[in-house]
This record gives structure tokens, sequence and C-alpha cells, in this order.
């Protein structure tokens, strides 16, 4: 199955049949019946409980059997509802047993035509969490290009030898924070563009939220204002265009 890889978000889930609204996707829709170790989470189990803290919403007591329901909203309105279950899976050549993700039957949102969504954030229910016997709750990703064809990576562990590397890795770290605790964050010391360093009062107090399902960096009122002056300096020999939704620093490039 293809999937977005999410580090904003915990539940791993696909669509599944019998779909009551689904969107369009590239590959066969998940059908439970087909898996003989497919199996529904009960309303009273630890992994429902944990629902709450992972998603914002608790489970919901479903009927016929009483399994456990899940409801997920994405910023940009997106949705997915279903049955909260486990499965065997394969993340590549590893076999994981009874991995715990999302059954949705009721989705909506802009997802490329992808099966699902797969969740790396911090909460028990994460593919991290969930794998972290075996890969000891290390990941990195490769981001691909937009042109056609082009494909990324996601790596699972955190040996060199899975890297094809002898090099020593840099490591960055991690700000924690109480209040978003399944989120990531790393602090911001600095932004340049085109050769220029910003100045500005926020640069090493503010935290930045790591989301690869996110496409727009969003900044520091004071700082972003700094940034676009800067930017519209460098470009003030090419054309502008109109401000669209939120960006409101275009130009036409058209001719170049």
């Amino acid at each position: 199955m293809t999937v977005i890889v999410d580090t904003g978000s915990d539940l791993t889930w696909v669509q599944c049949q019998p779909c009551k609204s689904c969107y369009g996707q590239k590959e066969p829709i998940f059908n439970p019946s087909a898996s003989p170790s497919y199996r529904t989470v009960s309303c009273n189990s630890s992994e429902c409980q944990s629902l709450a803290f992972a998603t914002g919403n608790t489970g919901i007591y479903g009927e016929n059997p009483p399994t456990c329901n899940y409801v997920v909203s994405y910023g940009d309105g997106s949705y997915t509802r279903g049955d909260l279950t486990h499965d065997h899976i394969n993340l590549g050549k590893t076999p994981v047993e009874n991995f715990i993700f999302g059954c949705g039957q009721n989705n909506k949102g802009l997802f490329g035509g992808a099966s699902g969504l797969l969740g790396l954030g911090r909460s028990s229910i994460s593919l991290v969490s969930q794998t972290w016997a075996i890969f000891g709750g290390f990941f990195s990703y490769c981001l691909p290009s937009t042109e056609s064809g082009a494909s990324g990576s996601l790596v699972l562990g955190g040996s060199l030898s899975v890297y094809n590397t002898s090099n020593p890795f840099s490591y960055i770290r991690m700000i924690p924070n109480p209040k978003l605790s399944t989120f990531y964050f790393l602090n911001l010391t600095g932004v340049g563009v085109g050769g220029v360093t910003l100045r500005d009062s926020s640069i090493g107090k503010t935290t930045m939220l790591i989301n690869s399902r996110t496409v727009i960096t969003r900044l520091p009122p004071t700082l972003y204002k700094a940034l676009k002056t800067e930017f519209q300096k460098q470009f003030s020999s090419f054309p502008t265009a109109p401000a669209f939704s939120i960006l409101d620093t275009c130009f036409n490039l058209s001719a170049y």
C-alpha cells in the first residue's frame, strides 16, 4: 500500500471496505475480510483509551460487535473515521505483528490518491512507538523532488549499515514541549536569504514544529516581515503577481 508519511500525526490508517464514503485511490481498497489475522480493537482496551492522547478524540463505542471507533480531523479540513483494528503487516522485509491502525470507512481530503496515512508521531500508537523493539525509535526520511517519477525514502532503524554509509551522523537536539508532547520540535537558530542573515528578536527563542505533511512554513509575524522585506529586495527586478490566499509575496516568472 502507498501511504502518506506524516510526522505530525500518530494514527496510521488506510481506507477499508466496506466504504461508506471514500475518496479515489490508485490501489485497491483494503478488504479486511481477506486477511485471516485482522481483528478489531475492543472499546475497553488500552489502545482504545490511548486515542484521546494521540488524536484529540476519545474512542467511540461501536456496535455489533462493540468495537473501538476512531475519528481524526486534520488542519486542512480532511478527516478519517472508522474502526481501530490490528493486523500483521510487513514493512519492507520486516514483519510486524498485531500492528494497531485505523480501518477508515468514511474519509475525505486531499490525500493524493494514497491508500492512507502513516503516523510517525510520538504517542504510543504511532508506528515509531509500536516498532520500538525492532527499530529502537530511529527513523529518517528523504523527500522526493516534484519531478515525474522521482522517489524519496523512509528508513527505519539507527544502524549505519542501514544507510550504506560509514560517515558519522550529525544530530540536532529536539526541544520538548509538554503541552504538545506528541510532536517534534527544533529550535530556530537563524534564517538567511541569498546569503543575507536576518536579524529578529524571535531567532533563538522560537521552536519550530516539524511536520512532513504540511507544505507551508509558518513563522512568527516579526520574523516573517523581515523575511518578506529581504526577499522583495532581492527580487525587485522581477514582476510581481497578485497575492493568493495567505501567500502575499508572489512573482510572475513565466517569462524566465
